[in-house]
């Protein structure tokens, strides 16, 4: 993750890197099963799609955070 780290610092306005960061992220959360990896990948993901909204992949892999997330969200009162 430090590599993804410092080429966000390097290239900021990159939409790839932050896609490919939140992609790295989801995967680790498989992996894992920690939660707050699945957040950070979503977080990762809509950096890139604000950065590049018209981008098909970056949008098809922020969904596929999005509804992961919305499975473990409690259920409101």
């Amino acid at each position: 993750m430090e590599k993804f780290e410092k080429a966000s610092i390097l290239h900021s306005s990159d939409p790839q890197i932050y896609c490919f960061w939140g992609i790295a992220l989801y995967e680790w959360w498989i992996t894992e099963n920690d939660n707050d990896l699945l957040t950070a990948a979503f977080k990762k993901l809509q950096t890139a799609y604000q950065l590049d909204p018209t981008n098909e992949y970056i949008l098809h892999n922020l969904e596929i955070a999005r509804s992961k997330l919305v499975t473990l969200s409690p259920p409101s009162s």
